[in-house]
This record gives C-alpha cells, sequence and structure tokens, in this order.
C-alpha cells in the first residue's frame, strides 16, 4: 500500500526520484563501511523497475510477489566507528559531527537521569560543545537536543540503543541514527550534485522517509537564510528557524537565554569570510573517549 501511495504521487505530482542516499547508505559493508557494489546495484536495479511501473500496475506487481534473494553484508560491525567514519562519503565530515553530537547526547541524557545535572544544563553542556568543541551548529541535532532535554522522549530512539545490544551494535545503532539526522539536509546537497547549478537552484527538493520521528523533527526545521557559494554544492553557513513541538517544557525565559548565547554565536560566525567547506578529519581523536563515555555510562544506568 505505501509502495503503491508513494508511486502514485510521483506520478500526480510529475516528480523526479534521486534515491542515491538510500541506496549508498544500505550497500555498504558492516566491516568497514565501503561500498558493495553487487548489492548497490541489485537495489538500484529493484528501484528503477519500480518506478517505471505505471501505477495502475502496482498491483499486479505487488500481488505476485517474485522473492529476489537479497545480497548480504558478511561479517561484524567493528566495536568503534571509525573506520565507517573514515570513509569517503558524500556526508563523511557532517557525519563525524552529528556521531559525535549523538555520543555526548547520550552521556548527558543518563546523566539528567541519574540526577548528576538538570535537564537546562545538560543543553547549556551541549550548546557549548557544539561550538567550542566541534566549531559546527548542526541545525536538525540542534532542534533534537533542545526537544529531548526539554522532555520530548518520542525522538529518543533516533540514535539511542537498547541496553543489551552488544558494543558493536549499540554504537552501529548510534550512528545509523546519526545517519538518518543528516538525512533531511544531504537530500539537497545530492540535489545540487546532480544537477547542473543553473538547474538545481529552481528545483525544490521534497525528503520522503518512512521514519515518523525522522519525519516530524526535518517538518520542524525551516531555513531563512543561506548565504551563495557561487559553488555548484553550497556548504555555505544558514540561519533556520526550529519550531518547537507543544509539549516541550522550556519556560519562556529558558528559550530567551538559549536564544541569546545562540544569535551571539551565529552573528561571529556569519562575520567571518567564507574559505569554503568544512572539513573535520581533526575531530576523529575525539571519537575513541566519547564511544567509551556512552558506554560507561549506559552500563551504570
Amino acid at each position: 500500500m505505501l509502495v503503491r501511495y508513494f508511486i502514485e504521487q510521483v506520478f500526480r505530482y510529475d516528480l523526479e526520484i534521486i534515491a542515491g542516499l538510500g541506496v549508498d547508505e544500505s550497500s555498504r559493508s558492516k566491516v568497514n563501511f565501503s561500498i558493495i557494489q553487487k548489492k548497490r546495484n541489485q537495489a538500484h536495479t529493484a528501484l528503477l523497475s519500480i518506478f517505471s511501473m505505471d501505477p495502475d500496475d502496482i498491483n499486479c506487481f505487488i500481488d505476485n510477489k517474485v522473492p529476489e534473494n537479497p545480497i548480504l553484508s558478511i561479517g561484524e560491525f567493528p566495536n568503534s566507528m571509525i573506520p565507517f567514519l573514515k570513509n569517503n562519503t558524500i556526508y563523511k565530515h557532517a557525519l563525524i559531527v552529528t556521531y559525535l553530537s549523538s555520543l555526548k547526547i547520550i552521556c548527558l541524557y543518563v546523566a539528567v537521569k541519574n540526577q548528576s545535572i538538570d535537564n537546562k544544563t545538560a543543553y547549556i553542556i551541549f550548546s557549548k560543545f557544539i561550538r567550542e568543541e566541534l566549531n559546527c551548529i548542526p541545525a536538525i541535532v540542534q532542534s533534537f537536543a533542545l526537544h529531548l532535554f526539554g522532555g520530548c522522549d518520542y525522538l529518543k530512539k533516533i540514535i539511542f540503543p537498547k541496553r543489551n545490544l552488544p558494543i558493536n551494535k549499540k554504537l552501529h545503532k548510534i550512528l545509523s541514527g546519526s545517519i538518518d539526522l543528516l538525512l533531511p539536509s544531504l537530500s539537497q546537497k545530492l540535489v545540487e550534485q546532480t544537477y547542473p547549478l543553473h538547474v538545481s537552484r529552481k528545483l525544490t527538493t521534497v525528503f520522503a522517509t518512512t521514519d515518523q520521528r525522522i519525519s516530524l523533527l526535518h517538518s520542524l526545521m525551516n531555513e531563512k537564510i543561506r548565504l551563495d557559494s557561487g559553488e555548484k554544492i553550497n556548504y555555505s553557513r544558514s540561519i533556520n528557524q526550529i519550531d518547537l513541538l507543544p509539549e516541550i517544557k522550556w519556560s519562556k525565559s529558558d528559550l530567551d537565554e538559549f536564544d541569546h548565547f545562540t544569535n551571539e554565536d551565529v552573528g561571529k560566525r556569519f562575520s567571518r569570510p567564507y574559505s569554503g567547506p568544512q572539513k573535520f578529519d581533526h575531530l576523529l581523536h575525539l571519537v575513541p573517549h566519547y564511544e567509551n563515555e556512552v558506554l560507561k555510562y549506559q552500563s551504570s544506568e
């Protein structure tokens, strides 16, 4: 039903499909995150077959249930996600920042649950961490932290692993959730990479997902300003408006305080000349520390 509805919308609105991000993520090796080309080709062929169908043919396709043996990744996830983070993907540098942010959020969340700190202190510590230690403010991660520490536990499952998972699967769940957080903003970058500059700037990017939490979080984001770098893929700074869910528990004075130090920092960043996309390989040395902190904190819950 979902596939049929999706294809109906594609035909109805004359949409073009770029499934590269989903195919890319699902076609990678468990061992080192490298692309399994046969797995990618299989997924690509399957998608071409589905999206070349007329909506009226979908029922027949679903009813026939023609089996296809999926190509699986052999092996186990490593006990650190560094091999994945070192792999050269379109989102490598953004993923380093988002993964470290996710690890920090989990550590602070556990500290709140253990009553070592309160929610407001946790958010302030996190905000300082991304601004000063990472030197990057991913808007969707900031929104996630605002909601989580503001009492909205519904979004927690995006990055939080189950406690009974082994170490490698626990860390991979956090990495996978970090990629999910990135996908909405990366979809625009993929459009810019795919089409010529004069075409991509005229297109409206629509991010489609079946993950209700990611969809909800993305719907709360509204890019207000983006500087034009003049490059094919625009990595210039942007300002995003973050809407808040009604169940959030921050007071107006809390939000005013958060806005004050965020706006102050944004002002400094926009006053600096643009010097190209930021790279974050230099932060990889922080990964083992924060992975160990997460595992230590989770075992003490």
